[in-house]
């Protein structure tokens, strides 16, 4: 009976890993982004709940790591393992990687062979000026990445003490643009366009979004589209731009 029950756990474990084809992290703000008042992470975190919702939506049962969980082990261990096809990472970076909690290194030049084959959606600063483009790259030890969206500079939301403090990231009327900018390039993915053309379509997005905000929001249209526009010229993609899920 225990062996029979060993068999079980193991199949719905092959499953449970089939079904999850996608991979997101999303670290919390550390208390030194709190002290700066860079309160990305903690919108992203809750931004990607409309992620996970489409993805489910589309029969992709996503494996999420947040906070404390977005470490190099957990990481490394499921990219192995889970083989998800895939990848959302949401934190901080740099030119040669993408960081986790508390910012600790999660990828790196060292360990971008995990993400062999795979499409990835990296929403960090600077992190494919090196980095995709050294996990898209050919080499003879390992299959490249298939295709890297990232940002090639700075990235940011416009947060204001004004308006946006009184409020929760999922209430916050003010960044939700921002929202649909950031979330937009894997939900097109997720619907089934190439890479390319989803980060086409989100760049297209952003004159409707500046648009937006002039209507809605004309106090800070000015500072918030210039910041959308930021973001907008820092996306590209690299690697295979026909990649689709």
């Amino acid at each position: 009976m225990v062996y029979k029950g060993k068999i079980k756990n193991e199949e719905e474990e092959i499953i449970n890993m089939f079904q999850e084809k996608m991979l997101i992290t999303a670290p919390f703000p550390s208390k030194s982004d709190i002290e700066k008042k860079n309160f990305i992470l903690s919108y992203l975190s809750v931004w990607i709940k409309e992620i996970k919702e489409i993805a489910k939506n589309k029969n992709i049962n996503p494996k999420c790591f947040f906070g404390k969980d977005v470490h190099i082990g957990n990481i490394e261990s499921y990219l192995k393992k889970g083989k998800p096809r895939l990848v959302m990472f949401c934190g901080h970076g740099g030119v040669d990687k993408i960081k986790g909690q508390d910012e600790e290194d999660i990828i790196t030049k060292d360990n971008d062979y995990l993400l062999s084959s795979k499409i990835v959606y990296s929403v960090s600063c600077y992190s494919s000026q090196e980095l995709g483009r050294h996990a898209t790259s050919s080499n003879i030890y390992r299959e490249p990445c298939e295709a890297f969206i990232g940002f090639n500079g700075v990235i940011g939301i416009y947060w204001d003490e004004r308006y946006s403090k009184p409020a929760t990231p999922e209430k916050d009327i003010y960044t939700e643009l921002f929202k649909k900018f950031f979330n937009s390039v894997i939900i097109f993915v997720l619907k089934g366009f190439s890479v390319s053309e989803s980060v086409k379509k989100t760049k297209k997005l952003v004159d409707n979004l500046k648009e937006e905000y002039k209507q809605k929001f004309p106090e800070i249209a000015s500072i918030a589209t210039f910041q959308l526009e930021v973001n907008k010229n820092a996306l590209e993609v690299l690697g295979n731009p026909n990649a689709k899920l």
